[in-house]
């Protein structure tokens, strides 16, 4: 049966990748959430997607070149909906803790680290997952491959997944050898050959990002493992898709 994942929360219906829109997803009965995390000058780990501010804050210049407090100071919502004006930046910290209480399983995606300070930021937030989170509930992600090795060289038990773009026979090899459980992969270029080649090889497969209901029933019917939506509301279109939703699903006003 396939898993629905929350893309960056209920990100259709609330600003990607803050607590509202984490929270929201849970309420339309969500039990996976994507969520993606880059260091801030000073070494916080927050939750936003892009390197740069501009998109999804009013704020100016990149992530990490910029204080976490500085952080603090911009508007996260506005750019969604005036409903959500004075939202921020969550803390990595902040969601894992919220995770304690809600028993959510989170898909945790790194974005690339630089290589000068890899070691050190890797640590960073390997150091407040294992503080602050739900263990047996969080998967690591990343297109980066040297966090996926980084995994397993320190021999990190939680669940990793290499993300890719473009899926070839090495990749695939690529990922055994680091130990992934699963290859997440851009529904732009799945097949059922590719699938195959994967389930043969002894991984799961995830596909990202979808947001059309025909497109999610064209997938049921493959042998895929997990489906990542912006729109939690798509799979209680399909009730074959469901799995173990507890409340009810609700309807946007915002967009």
């Amino acid at each position: 049966m396939v898993t629905p994942i929350a893309h960056r929360g209920a990100s259709l219906f609330a600003p990607e990748n803050t607590m509202a829109a984490f929270k929201l997803a849970y309420d339309m009965g969500m039990q996976n959430i994507e969520c993606d995390v880059i260091l801030t000058a000073d070494k916080v780990p927050v939750l936003i997607h892009d390197s740069n501010l501009s998109r999804t804050t009013n704020g100016q210049g990149l992530v990490n070149e910029s204080s976490y407090a500085y952080l603090q100071s911009l508007d996260a919502g506005s750019w969604f909906h005036q409903n959500f004006s004075g939202t921020q930046i969550p803390k990595l910290s902040e969601l894992l803790q919220w995770q304690q209480q809600t028993e959510v399983t989170l898909h945790i995606e790194i974005k690339p680290l630089a290589l000068q300070n890899f070691s050190e930021d890797f640590a960073i937030i390997m150091d407040t997952i294992y503080q602050t989170g739900n263990l047996k509930k969080i998967k690591i992600l990343s297109f980066q491959d040297q966090i996926i090795q980084q995994l397993l060289q320190n021999h990190h038990t939680l669940p990793r997944i290499l993300e890719v773009i473009d899926c070839q026979p090495e990749t695939i090899k690529k990922a055994v050898v680091h130990g992934c459980e699963q290859i997440n992969i851009s529904h732009k270029i799945i097949t059922p050959n590719l699938i195959n080649s994967l389930r043969l090889a002894g991984l799961k497969v995830g596909v990202f990002t979808i947001n059309d209901l025909d497109e999610i029933k064209k997938l049921g019917a493959f042998s895929i493992d997990e489906i990542f939506t912006d729109n939690p509301n798509l799979f209680y279109a399909n009730e074959n898709l469901i799995i173990n939703h507890t409340h009810a699903p609700l309807t946007s006003s915002f967009r």
